[in-house]
């Protein structure tokens, strides 16, 4: 389950396609604000949050320019026009 502000109870992240490589058992990670956990797509066997823990904002780059999976939600995303 996930926990914040907007879901206090909190809620479960339904992910269809990673049914059949689920991963077993349970960890319970409080983040800081300006931290995500990372999960591989391949769950079985991705080096991920899981194994290195949390990872900071300011560790994060790069930008995200195609969706390729769902086949039926392919997309090429526009780069942004930054302003300076």
């Amino acid at each position: 389950k996930i926990y914040n502000n907007e879901h206090p109870n909190g809620f479960m992240v339904y992910e269809q396609t990673y049914q059949e490589q689920a991963t077993m058992g349970t960890q319970t990670v409080t983040l800081k604000s300006g931290q995500y956990y990372l999960l591989g797509d391949n769950r079985a066997v991705s080096l991920d949050s899981r194994i290195f823990g949390p990872v900071d904002r300011s560790a994060l780059i790069g930008r995200v320019w195609l969706r390729g999976y769902p086949l039926d939600r392919f997309r090429v995303f526009e780069t942004p026009a930054y302003v300076y």
